[in-house]
């Protein structure tokens, strides 16, 4: 009713409001002599941009050790991390991320790498009012941007990670949440495995 109500008001040349889905499209149609400006549109990005032959779940370890380390004793852990390292990734690069929140005494939020053979160190401070899992994945792709930026031939990198939740993130191609942090992860992961061995 209040479309036919326009209609006979503003008739716009014979175009029937009805058809145009967007408030856009309709307010264009009611008043094509005035020059409306509105924001571009931001879609989405939806899909993972991961080739459907990538298994990206072949780069992302989520089993490093046979049980919670909460259930180890400091001493088994490093012990058992150790024998990881030189069992799986001897001749690797180490990167080391972490991503950290906390609320008081004020809010506040960041996210490091660390690279302990090339004495690298970095910071990063965030957004206060972000979620851990953000800053978690934020260290991540900083790792892999560094990877990017300083484009070692024949290098071999492994990126430990404390978020056990991340890298299934990371693994997801359809995840929920934080997309176009997770799409950029993967996408710079693809980037990076198609020249030199990564892992997650």
């Amino acid at each position: 009713m209040a479309d036919d109500l326009l209609q006979a008001q503003f008739p716009a040349e014979g175009v029937s409001l009805t058809l145009l889905s967007s408030i856009t499209s309709r307010a264009r149609a009611l008043f094509p002599n005035v020059d409306l400006q509105f924001p571009a549109r931001n879609a989405a990005i939806l899909v993972s941009p991961l080739p459907p032959w990538f298994k990206v779940e072949t780069y992302i370890c989520t089993d490093l050790l046979p049980t919670s380390v909460s259930s180890l004793i400091n001493q088994n852990v490093l012990q058992m991390y150790h024998e990881l390292i030189d069992t799986n990734y001897s001749g690797y690069t180490h990167i080391f991320t972490d991503g950290s929140c906390i609320v008081e005494p004020t809010c506040s939020a960041s996210a490091a790498v660390v690279i302990p053979s090339r004495g690298v160190t970095i910071n990063f401070k965030l957004r206060p009012q972000i979620h851990i899992m953000e800053c978690e994945l934020t260290a991540i792709n900083e790792a892999l941007q560094w990877i990017l930026l300083n484009n070692c031939q024949e290098e071999k990198y492994v990126i430990f990670s404390d978020s056990l939740s991340s890298l299934y993130l990371i693994q997801n191609t359809r995840p929920k949440y934080y997309l176009p942090l997770v799409f950029n992860i993967q996408n710079k992961l693809f980037n990076i495995a198609s020249s030199h061995w990564v892992y997650l």
